[in-house]
């Protein structure tokens, strides 16, 4: 039997009164001819080249619809100009129209709302804000409606396709973070079990306390929750909050086997993010210096990997080293990181010539 929802679209797609328009794009491609289906929410929906079910040009792509009249061409033209701002690089700009986009998008299915939820999380975290970012980038596995790792999706720029993980935010954070509060998830179908245990465990990383540790290990036992991702995020948690020591011991030790198997990847990244944000909450002085070195390896080591995690690690060092009064050895990390990503931007706008 055909849901009343799929049967309406094929109606819609093969209907013979539709409008024939040009789409034409943003992005420099060629316009796009076809039939009419509707103006929806995610953008321009067309039937091209007789197709049943219609294509969806991302309202941000789109620069004008010839042929049909619609109420949505400031949607689109604030849509463009988030996108458009932050692929030249300036976040700063970017954030504010998305931020204005978000209420509508987050946490729906499509190419908009794709491009919506990427943008707020890469603007959020180029503004230092970790928390903050959270509900975006659990929303873009929503609207790609990808929930789980998936073999036929390749990797995206920030996104892992086996691990399905934003690689740019791992369960870490700072200090200073723990004073905010990460939002709750909307009640929707769309959010899946495996959405909410993700974002159970930022909550748990994030406060420390052990309810949400108890939330977090809860979520883990819904249908479905279980793959690479998961088994990651479990680690970086259990090794950093949860209160039996056999527990943080097993969970320390496999991010130490990730840091020997990772490869100089983000994954190796990860794990000694994991185990020195773990290691520097340690009662004893020896392991909590411990913890500092494994910052350090991101930092002089692996700066290249993950710019913005090579920063992350830089401000958990220098929060651990004010609060041991070596303020100067936390400003000297500081500055060999921005140096580091600084060489590394200049590197590829400026590529040497052959």
């Amino acid at each position: 039997m055909i849901a009343p929802g799929v049967f309406a679209v094929l109606l819609a797609a093969v209907s013979t009164g539709a409008e024939p328009v040009t789409v034409r794009l943003w992005d420099g491609d060629n316009p796009v001819n076809g039939e009419l289906v509707e103006f929806g929410s995610q953008g321009v929906k067309l039937r091209v080249d007789d197709a049943v079910m219609p294509e969806t040009i991302a309202w941000y792509r789109v620069r004008e619809v010839e042929g049909a009249e619609h109420a949505r061409a400031r949607l689109a033209l604030e849509a463009w100009r988030a996108h458009s701002r932050l692929a030249r690089g300036d976040r700063t700009a970017a954030l504010p129209v998305y931020t204005g986009l978000g209420e509508e998008y987050l946490w729906r299915v499509g190419p908009q709302s794709q491009d919506v939820c990427m943008g707020l999380t890469r603007c959020l975290l180029g503004a230092g804000e970790r928390v903050e970012a959270v509900a975006p980038s659990l929303a873009w596995f929503v609207a790609a409606d990808m929930h789980g790792p998936r073999a036929d999706i390749p990797d995206i720029e920030g996104i892992d396709g086996r691990y399905a993980i934003y690689i740019d935010l791992p369960p870490v954070f700072l200090r200073e973070d723990g004073r905010r509060e990460i939002g709750s998830l909307p009640e929707s179908d769309t959010v899946t079990a495996r959405e909410r245990y993700l974002h159970a465990g930022f909550a748990a990383a994030l406060s420390g306390r052990e309810q949400d540790l108890a939330r977090f290990d809860r979520a883990k036992r819904e249908p479905g929750v279980r793959d690479p991702g998961v088994e990651l995020f479990e680690d970086m948690i259990h090794a950093q909050s949860h209160p039996e020591p056999a527990r943080r011991r097993a969970a320390r030790d496999a991010l130490e086997r990730r840091t020997r198997t990772g490869g100089g990847s983000w994954i190796e990244v990860w794990a000694r993010l994991g185990l020195g944000k773990a290691m520097l909450g340690d009662d004893e002085t020896q392991t909590r210096e411990r913890g500092l070195i494994e910052l350090i390896h991101i930092i002089v080591r692996l700066p290249r990997v993950r710019p913005e995690l090579t920063l992350l690690a830089a401000e958990l060092a220098r929060e651990y080293l004010n609060a041991t009064d070596r303020p100067r050895w936390g400003a000297e990390l500081m500055l060999e990181a921005r140096s580091g990503i600084s060489g590394l931007r200049e590197a590829q706008e400026h590529p040497a010539n052959e």
